[in-house]
């Protein structure tokens, strides 16, 4: 579908194969992020959830990157990105069905004893999603605070080249390379605050930590009309933002999903993402359009990280 969108001529099969792809990285979510959680012992699951998402980080900088040559450097047509980047996709997905042995997989988890409660179904018939255990209070702050953290990501990655180029006045590949100083700066983080978590067992006190300084770095960057403070701010944003927090609360999801259904958790705690994902750049938009300026789209970011943490300070963790 990647492949598709860079070659489509009109708008409207543009949007259809955008919605298509969209499609297949929903449905991706959940079941990739279960399978991790089966293969990853207890103790690191927090740092191998981090050096797994730390893909993604490297996808957007380079696909931030690859736009920003082609297309604002080069001059290229602007589907050349999305006709490049199909390539690794389909490989990947080849890779997947070739070297995931599903039998085995099973097998090795029941005579491990791992998540045992969901393959009680000897007759693959549809187990009973508990809809009550998807929506307990902790999986539900926790999807609140997911929310927040991909509204600010989204927000930064769909407008900050826009607002480089207008209001900070850089262009050409400059704007790849700010652009992408968030991801590269969170792929370190995220490791690194995984790594702690794992050791401390403590997600509240490092997202105390991390959530109001991520904050406070977007607001500043944006309102101050001054390029080293717009590159440490950005630099700091991307080490303690969402892809710094990303591991942490997939962690609180592992310890307050339900075994059986915890792919089912995860489509959930995604459904939340991909809803910010959604209204991010559309309300960024309008607060543009109502005010002139995109600083207050991204004060409303800050202001939704704030939020969420408050409502994450009342998640309980069992000793």
């Amino acid at each position: 579908m990647t492949l598709l969108s860079g070659i489509v001529t009109t708008f409207g099969l543009f949007l259809l194969m955008r919605a298509l792809t969209g499609i297949g990285e929903g449905t991706f979510y959940g079941p990739s992020f279960s399978l991790a959680s089966e293969n990853i012992p207890t103790k690191k699951l927090t740092f191998g959830t981090a050096l797994i998402n730390s893909g993604q980080a490297f996808g957007q900088a380079a696909g931030t990157l690859l736009s920003s040559f082609l297309v604002l450097q080069y001059n290229m047509h602007w589907s050349s990105p999305f006709i490049i980047i199909s390539i690794p996709t389909v490989l990947v997905g080849l890779m997947y069905l070739i070297f995931v042995n599903e039998k085995r997989r099973l097998k090795n988890l029941e005579s491990n004893n791992l998540h045992s409660t969901m393959y009680q179904n000897s007759n693959n018939e549809l187990i009973k999603i508990d809809v009550k255990a998807l929506f307990n209070k902790n999986l539900i702050l926790t999807y609140l605070l997911l929310f927040a953290s991909i509204y600010g990501q989204i927000a930064m990655l769909t407008w900050l080249p826009q607002f480089l180029i207008t209001d900070r006045g850089i262009s050409g590949a400059s704007v790849g390379w700010i652009a992408s100083i968030v991801p590269f700066a969170s792929i370190p983080s995220s490791l690194i605050f995984a790594r702690i978590n794992d050791k401390l067992s403590n997600p509240k006190l490092l997202l105390y930590i991390l959530i109001p300084i991520a904050a406070l770095a977007l607001m500043i960057g944006m309102s101050i009309n001054s390029y080293p403070v717009l590159i440490i701010a950005l630099l700091v944003y991307g080490f303690t933002g969402k892809m710094a927090i990303d591991p942490i609360l997939l962690y609180t999801v592992n310890k307050n999903a339900k075994a059986n259904q915890l792919s089912t958790t995860l489509g959930v705690y995604n459904f939340f993402g991909m809803i910010a994902s959604i209204l991010a750049p559309y309300l960024t938009g309008v607060f543009i359009d109502l005010t002139g300026s995109m600083v207050i789209g991204f004060y409303f970011s800050a202001i939704l990280l704030i939020l969420g943490l408050v409502g994450f300070s009342f998640v309980k963790y069992e000793k």
